[in-house]
């Protein structure tokens, strides 16, 4: 679970710094593009942790209910 969430943080930031490069970004677009994609990337591992949360536990209930 962590490696995902590891790849779901970066992947913002690869996709945003391999479309700098192709297009010829400068330092610049460089200072905007990679902090605004790690919290892009910090975003996506918040909700996706709070998703998975709210499954969990809503399967433990019903786990719980199919043993009695």
């Amino acid at each position: 679970m962590h490696l995902f969430l590891f790849i779901a943080f970066f992947m913002p930031v690869v996709a945003a710094t391999t479309a700098l490069k192709l297009s010829g970004g400068g330092t610049l677009r460089y200072l905007i593009a990679v902090p605004s994609a790690l919290v892009l990337g910090a975003l996506i591992v918040s909700l996706d942790w709070r998703l998975g949360k709210a499954l969990w536990l809503r399967r433990q209930r019903y786990s719980k209910q199919a043993y009695r």
